[in-house]
C-alpha cells in the first residue's frame, strides 16, 4: 500500500506525512507552518490539556495543503504571464521580420 493510499480519506495528517505527500523536506513544511504559509491546528489529549504541559501535537488540515498548493500554482502562473505591454508589441509584430 503506497503512502497515499494509506492516508487517503483522513482529514488532517502529520507534518512529516504532508511534507512526503507534496514532496517537500519535513523541515521546509515546519519553517511553512512557523510563516502562516500553511494552516495547522494543535491536537491535545485530554491528559495534556488538564495539566497544560504540552501544547498538543500539530496536524495540518488536508484542505490546508490543497489551499497552499493552489496559492503557488496561482502565483507561478502570474509571474509566467507576460505584461500587457510585452503582449502588445508580441501581437504587432510581422511574422518573418527580423
Amino acid at each position: 500500500m503506497s503512502q497515499a493510499q494509506h492516508l487517503e480519506g483522513r482529514l488532517l495528517l502529520r507534518p512529516v506525512e504532508a511534507a512526503e505527500l507534496c514532496g517537500v523536506s519535513r523541515t521546509l513544511m515546519y519553517e511553512l507552518i512557523a510563516r502562516g504559509e500553511i494552516q495547522s491546528i494543535r491536537v491535545r489529549s485530554t491528559a495534556d490539556a488538564a495539566t497544560s504541559r504540552n501544547r498538543g501535537d500539530i496536524r495540518i488540515p488536508v484542505e490546508a495543503l490543497r489551499a497552499w498548493i493552489q496559492k503557488q500554482l496561482a502565483e507561478d502562473a502570474a509571474t509566467e504571464a507576460p505584461a500587457p505591454a510585452e503582449r502588445s508589441r508580441r501581437g504587432s509584430q510581422v511574422v518573418g521580420a527580423r
